[in-house]
Parts: C-alpha cells; structure tokens; sequence
C-alpha cells in the first residue's frame, strides 16, 4: 500500500500556511548513467564544510546509489546509500546507518556536516536524516582523524548522483532536491528545514554565507531564453525530443562532442531535414526516412534515428547543439534584384536567407534593419564551399574566409562583405541551384562580431555582456574555427574546445582557453588560434540571456556543474519535498511475479508479465487525472485504469476499471461497459477518477472512449503489461514523458502541474497538494504535560 508519510501531510498544507515552496527536482536515472560533475578551480576547506539535500528513491534495491562524492588519484569520500537502504558516509571510511531508508514515495532530507578541528572524534562528523542526529550505526561509526583534510572541497572532480571512480558505475536513481554545499561552517539541520505542526520535517530556505566553493542547485529551468540557446545531451540512436532551448529554434547546428564525426546545420527555411555540414563541401544531405532532425519544436527540436548522419542522434554520443532564433516566420523578401525567402529576427540581428542562383550577378535582400556585420553563404544544393565575410576581417576588399578550411584570408571575386546594405547583399548566383546565407549585425547586451589583434599574453576582449558561445579565427594566417561555450564547461577557464573546420570530437585545451567574464572573454596564451602576438583574429559571441538552468550554481559563486549521461531539462521535475507526486510504486509486487522493470525516476514501467500500481490512492472525495504515454507496445493485452493496492499484490482480477488495448473496451472487472479505439505504441491515455460522482472516464489522445460507473475510493492507477509493453506516466510532473514528447505544460484545476492534454474540468493532479487537508493539527489538539514525581499517589 502506499505510504501516508510525513513528505504528503507536509505537501497538503505548506501552500496554504504560505511555508517555504521547493518547486521542482532533478530526476537521475541509472539506466541513463545520468549525472552532474564539477571541478573547484582551487581548493576550500577541506576540514569544514556541510552537505544538505532532498532526495526521493527511484530504483530500490539497486546497488549502491552515489549522492556526492569527489576523487583524488585513488582517495575520494563519499556520501552514498548502500543496496538503497543504508546511507553510508565514507569520510574516509564507512560509517552505515542503521536506518534504512526503502520508501520510494517518501522524501528524505539528508545533511552530513563535517569539521575535523574538533578535538572529539564524534563531533568531526555528524549525519542527520530528516532532521534528527544519527546516533544507530550499523557499522562503526568511523570519524574523521583530528584535522583531516578530504577530498571534499579539494580541487578535484565533484560528482552528484555517481561514483566518480571509474572502475565503480554505481549511479543514483530518483529525484533529488535543493542541494545546498556551505564551504567552512558546520551547521545543523535548522539551516535548512524545521519541524512542522503535524511533527514532519519540513524545508526552509538557507539564508546564510556558502563560501568560495559553496554552491545552491535549486533545478530551475529558464524557459524564456531570447536570441540563442545551447544544449547539450546524449544520443539514443533511435527516437528523442531535445528540450531545454528556452524557443522554437529556426536555426540548429550540432555537433558529436565524444565521436569524431562531420557537423550538421539544419534550418526551417530549407527543411529541418536538410543537412549541410560546416567541415565540408558536400551539397546537403536531404534525409527523407527522418533520421536527422524531424521537427522544430515549441521549447527545442526531435532527432530521428541514427541512419546516414550520425551529429543529432548517434547511439551514446555526447552531444552539443547552438540554437538560434531567426523569428519564427517565412516570407519573400523583394529588395534584392532576385526574390529571396527571408526568415528574420530583427530584434537579435539574424536571419536566415534562400534564394535560387540566375547564373549571374545579382542581389538579395536579407530582412534585416542593419547592414550585416556577418555573411555565411554557400550553395546548398550543390557541391561547394563556405564563403564567410566579417565586417572587421578584410586585409584586401576581395577576400573571404572558408568555413570549412584553417586557411587565411583567401581571395574572392565579390566585393568586401558582398556589397552588403541595411536592405540585401551580394548573392552567389550558380544558375538554378538553391543558396543559403546566414546574416548577423551586432545587437547591444546580445551579440557582437568584431575583431581583436593577439597579443602572445592576457589581454580582455570587450563585449558588454557575458558570453555564451565564442567562435574565433585567425584571419592572417592558418588557424582553426574554435568553438567554446558555457554549457559544455560552466566554469573558466572554458576548457572544452571544438573546430567548425574539422570533424574531430571535442577537446581539452589548456593552451588556448579563454575564460568568460561578465563583459567579455578574456584570452591568455599564445596558442596560433586564438591570440598569436600581431595578428588579427575575428569572432561572433553571443550573450548568455539565461537567467538560471537546473546546472547553474545559484549561490553567487557561479560554481555550475556540467550535465553528463543524457541529463536534461526534460528531467527538471515538479516533484519535490514540498508537492510529492504518486510515481509507481517497486514495493507493490503481484503474487508470483518478480516485479516491473522501472525507469525514469519509477515514472516507466516494463516487463515480460508484470502488473503496477502508483504509490498515492484516490482520495475518498475529489477527482484526479493521469496521463498514461504508450513508450511501447508488447505482443499481448495490455490493461490501464485502477484497482486496489491489495489486489496487484494477491492477484485478485476482480475490483478494478480498466481500459484494454486489444478491444478498447472499458471493463468493470470482465464485464465491458464501453467500447473505444484500440492504442499503441505513441499513444496518450488519459484517466480521469472522480470519486465524488463514482466514475472513471477514459480519454485517447485526448478524445473520450467513455466512461464507467464505479466508486473508486481508495484505489490506485493500475497498469498490466505482459508481453514487454512499456508505458511511461504523467501524475501532473512531467508531460514530456521522459523526454518522449514536447510538454505541453497544462495545469490542472488548482493550477498544479505539468500535462500534456488540457486536464477536464475540476479534476486535479494527483499530488500532495490535491489531497484533502488533515482535520486535525496535533500542535493544537495535543499537549504534553510534564510534573515532578513526590513519591505518592497523587
């Protein structure tokens, strides 16, 4: 049965007593080997600092599941629980609780606090679980000696939610939240929660100092990015949505950063299954079988299959995309001597034009309100190079730059910046083959294309804003297309390099980085690609609009972490300690059977012939809905709707309202009540309980199937998927369904949560905040009295 924990009773009246909100989560997943790493640039205190999080469990059973842990050669400390139960501090060796933490509905607050210039051993390190000082050690406890330094807080790796050993895959599985690292103080509990009116543990905001390495991962997500956006994420070989962009993108190109394989550059004006390539002349590669990009979507793009071109989707590839936005909307554009297809931001300079060549010199207008500071053209139907011309780059007036090629200045037969005006430019004009440009013009506070001469040394580029992503070349003389942004290295110096010439997989520099400052970037070597002493070098940057990403440190310390294993904004979760969603729940298991496969913070479930159920009932009197996302369809019968907990466990068949895949039929136990639409694979149905009438609606896809007349108090969401039918669930906190749709972002009638379809009227989501309010406050019907014995009746 599902667990009535202190989490739910908290979930049910913070809202209303105005306590302090934690909003979402971030969702691991092991079979993702998803997690988040971080080098300190320097060393803090490695004899006093604290650790405080929330964490929910998905994967129960597993082997040991890393919370936090860093690594020097081959010392490292650890926070980590072991088998799923046991939290295990190894500071530096294992101290194991005696209490097990095994309720995958419940969240759990965790804070080890250490200080190692205490002269007691048992006050070096002190652990606490839900705000209470563990005293039960099942083995040791083994403290820290006097003036132990750690690895913690040193100047090495840092890993969230995996074992940074390499040797050791021991990832975590679940959700974890509001994780808070203070550089130089030991602090209790009461820094980060207090006890609540019902006796819970509840989250209240730190308010203190978090010190030079200190950092705050909250987990939000910034859906609002302007201009530019980039991405990161890992290749499935098969079928993914990739969220996150913050807009619609008109303008991807991506880039394998773990593989070496070509570019790839898609655009909405010529089809988002078109590819050209920056490191090559090839005409574009037109993907009919939809194994590149198959769609721009609202907040990011999908990507196919692997198939031909391997630089969106390539099975265990990391992978980066820069996204732009050119406006949103395709139109003629008539100010050049030839009629051009323009899709164009006016506000941030860009613009994306297409045009089919006449086979003489003509004109093309290019919709913007400036003259571009950038031109990037090529024949895209044909086999050809890249002409780039930059406002700043020309040491003659005929030359131009090959994107594709390290070499200088080349000569050119069109005129500097291709005769560009604030209305058209200069077209390249083979007869009958379709052109493509890319247009910029500086826009203050978001972008700038300039030049700067290298020094050999330190010197600062002025841009007036922080930047995002920086490309740099040399214009004098050979030299690479370096690619550096703030999404693949958070922290300076940017580290993490890749070439727009070449197809080589990404590199660590420490000969050429720059770092990122608040008004530019600054470059320090005298690496020939960056910042050779006398040459002049061009570049486009582009600002950092985002105010917060779920990897962003939000102490102030801009300590960010780095995403690893496919981890992205589609596991950003409305669950948290403060409106705890039902996931399915691993504990109930079917007489017989040996349990679901989960996955996905336990929101996916699989298996040969297996039966789940959600960890929250339906209240006696309200309505709630769920989504259910058919991931994949198995080769037999597959049942959703509810039933009661005690049932999936005894294998009782009757008692429950269910929607069958095969017929569509509605059964009240085997008797069919409604006939609907069969679903499959890509199918999204929708429950819809509503205790208060005694009913049970079914929806496909948002369209109603019908509808049973039964009072289902006290039951749970209920799936049968023999014949490894896979489904994936939405209670109201992820409508992406792990990344397999575009969310949609409906809330429910309280205005909580995250759904794909419009939620019916009245029905809510099922979560902490939906359920009914306790009647009773035991801090205001309870009191505890004490005396003073005399030694007689009294």
């Amino acid at each position: 049965m599902s667990v009535l924990n202190e989490n739910q009773i908290m979930g049910t009246t913070s809202a209303a007593s105005g306590d302090y909100e934690i909003e979402q989560s971030l969702r691991f997943d092991d079979g993702r080997d998803t997690y988040l790493s971080w080098t300190p640039s320097a060393a803090g205190n490695r004899k006093t600092w604290t650790y405080s999080v929330w964490v929910k469990l998905g994967n129960i059973g597993a082997a040991d599941v890393l919370l936090f842990n860093a690594l020097n050669a081959n010392t490292r400390d650890q926070i980590y629980i072991q088998d799923s139960s046991k939290l295990i501090i190894a500071i530096p060796n294992g101290s194991h609780t005696s209490a097990l933490l095994r309720d995958p509905s419940a969240w759990y607050h965790i804070v080890v606090a250490l200080d190692t210039t205490q002269a007691t051993d048992s006050n070096r390190m002190k652990v606490y679980i839900n705000g209470e000082l563990v005293t039960s050690f099942a083995s040791g406890p083994s403290y820290p000696s006097l003036n132990y330094q750690g690895t913690i807080n040193n100047n090495v790796s840092h890993v969230i939610g995996k074992d940074s050993w390499t040797s050791r895959d021991f990832v975590f599985d679940g959700y974890m939240g509001e994780v808070n690292f203070i550089d130089g103080q030991a602090l209790t509990p009461d820094s980060f929660g207090e006890t609540g009116d019902y006796g819970e543990w509840k989250p209240t905001k730190y308010a203190g100092t978090y010190g030079t390495n200190g950092f705050y991962l909250p987990f939000k997500q910034d859906y609002t990015v302007e201009g530019f956006s980039t991405v990161v994420y890992e290749g499935n070989g098969t079928s993914q949505y990739v969220g996150g962009v913050g807009f619609s993108p008109d303008l991807v190109w991506a880039k394998s950063r773990s593989a070496a394989t070509s570019h790839g550059i898609a655009d909405s004006v010529r089809g988002v299954r078109n590819i050209l390539s920056s490191n090559g002349t090839a005409a574009e590669y037109a993907e009919s079988a939809g194994n590149t990009l198959t769609a721009f979507d609202t907040d990011g793009f999908t990507v196919g299959a692997d198939g031909n071109y391997t630089a969106f989707n390539a099975n265990g590839s990391d992978i980066v995309a820069w996204n732009w936005d050119m406006g949103g909307t395709t139109a003629s554009n008539t100010s050049g001597s030839i009629t051009s297809s323009v899709r164009a931001n006016t506000t941030y300079g860009q613009s994306i034009v297409s045009w089919t060549g006449s086979g003489s010199a003509a004109t093309v207008g290019h919709g913007l309100s400036s003259t571009p500071d950038l031109i990037i053209q090529r024949r895209a139907g044909a086999s050809a190079s890249w002409s780039v011309q930059h406002d700043e780059m020309m040491t003659s007036s005929t030359g131009k730059l090959l994107l594709e090629s390290s070499a200088g200045v080349v000569a050119s037969s069109t005129p500097a910046m291709f005769n560009a005006t604030s209305t058209r430019f200069d077209g390249l004009y083979t007869n009958a083959v379709t052109m493509i440009a890319y247009c910029f013009h500086s826009v203050t506070g978001y972008s700038k294309f300039s030049s700067y001469e290298g020094t050999g040394g330190t010197h600062a580029i002025t841009l007036g804003f922080s930047p995002a992503f920086v490309m740099i070349k040399n214009v004098d003389a050979a030299g690479n297309w370096t690619m550096w942004d703030n999404t693949r290295n958070p922290n300076n110096p940017v580290t993490q390099m890749l070439r727009a010439n070449t197809s080589g997989a990404e590199e660590t520099k420490t000969d050429r980085e720059p770092s990122f400052t608040a008004t530019g970037f600054t470059i320090g070597d005298a690496d020939a690609d960056t910042n050779a002493s006398g040459q002049t070098y061009i570049y486009m940057a582009f600002a950092d609009t985002r105010e917060y990403a779920y990897w962003y440190d939000q102490s102030g310390n801009n300590n960010d972490w780095t995403s690893e294993g496919g981890l992205t904004e589609s596991d950003v979760m409305l669950d948290s300690p403060t409106n705890n969603f039902a996931t399915l729940n691993p504990l109930i298991i079917r007489g017989g059977e040996t349990g679901s496969d989960f996955s996905e913070g336990n929101l996916t479930a699989s298996g040969a012939s297996e039966h789940s159920a959600a960890t929250i009932e339906i209240p006696a009197s309200g309505k709630f809905y769920t989504e259910v996302y058919v991931t994949l369809a198995g080769t037999s019968t597959a049942n959703v709707g509810l039933t009661y907990p005690s049932d999936v466990q005894t294998s009782t068949s009757t008692n429950r309202v269910i929607y069958t895949s095969t017929t569509g039929e509605i059964r009240i136990n085997a008797t069919a009540v409604a006939t609907g639409a069969t679903y499959t694979t890509g199918d999204i149905i929708g429950v819809a309980a509503d205790t208060l009438n005694g009913t049970v609606q079914f929806f496909k896809n948002n369209v109603s199937q019908g509808t049973a007349t039964k009072d289902v108090s006290d039951m749970t969401i209920y799936l049968v998927h023999g014949g490894n039918w896979k489904f994936t669930m939405n209670f109201g906190q992820d409508s992406s369904f792990a990344g397999n749709k575009t969310p949609q972002s409906n809330a429910d009638s309280g205005g909580i949560g995250d759904f794909f379809y419009p939620v019916p009227s009245g029905f809510l989501a099922l979560c902490t905040k939906s359920l009914p309010e306790p009647t009773v406050v035991p801090s205001e019907n309870f009191n505890t009295v004490t005396w003073t014995g005399n030694g007689s009746a009294r």
